[in-house]
């Protein structure tokens, strides 16, 4: 699975899990015009490989396909316009991790490994107004397949310099 469809799949449940509009949840450090508040962020970062490959095969062609387990720690953060709005939206997406809506969305290819920030409130304040806006942090776990051309060996031939034999 690539990075962008880890992203899709987390917007598509963002979401669905919150019940916000689909141009309410955008990906983090994107430049242009933000949305109407409510809204969420989503950040994906940490993302490494977790030990060996799981499968690995070469075809008749030389071309190696490997499946990685791979890790990453997804951020989301909430920007509300009223009070206590961004906490709530972000424990809805908190509580239904667990649910089936994340099985059918995901469908095995996205897991939550464990919440490394529960929800936070972060109030900040921007020209001396305050602006509402949570946190939560999740570790996922996936797989992505890589790809890469090998080659083979088709004939292997050998010289026996001492009996002058092959």
């Amino acid at each position: 699975m690539e990075i962008s469809a880890v992203y899709k799949r987390l917007h598509k449940y963002a979401s669905a899990a919150t019940g916000l509009d689909d141009r309410q949840i955008i990906f983090a450090n994107q430049t242009g015009e933000k949305p109407l508040k409510p809204f969420i962020t989503i950040d994906l970062k940490s993302i490494k490989q977790i030990g060996t490959p799981l499968t690995k095969q070469i075809d008749n062609e030389g071309i190696e396909r490997a499946i990685l387990s791979m890790r990453a720690v997804a951020t989301f953060q909430c920007f509300g316009s009223k009070l206590y709005e961004a906490e709530e939206l972000l424990l809805e997406l908190d509580a239904k991790l667990n649910t089936e809506l994340a099985d059918e969305i995901f469908a095995g290819d996205v897991a939550k490994q464990r919440i490394l920030k529960p929800v936070s409130l972060i109030p900040t304040f921007i020209d001396s107004q305050l602006e509402l806006r949570a946190i939560f942090e999740v570790e996922i776990a996936f797989s992505r397949t890589v790809t890469c051309f090998v080659g083979l060996i088709e004939k292997v031939e050998l010289n026996n310099t001492l009996n002058n034999e092959k």
